[in-house]
């Protein structure tokens, strides 16, 4: 994996939940990699041919 440092942080101080019962906001999650360049691939392992659009 490759980030930005700051574009990173970011990312995790919007989205970052404090315990295990907190439900992530994908679509904010979603949103935020998107304005800071990341490309969400697919799941470990996924070849990226066949990682979902």
């Amino acid at each position: 994996m490759i980030a930005a440092p700051s574009a990173f942080a970011r990312l995790i101080a919007t989205v970052g939940t404090q315990n295990g019962t907190d439900i992530t906001n994908m679509e904010l999650f979603d949103r935020i990699s998107a304005e800071i360049g990341d490309e969400i691939l697919g799941s470990p392992g996924t070849l990226p041919f066949a990682a979902p659009n």
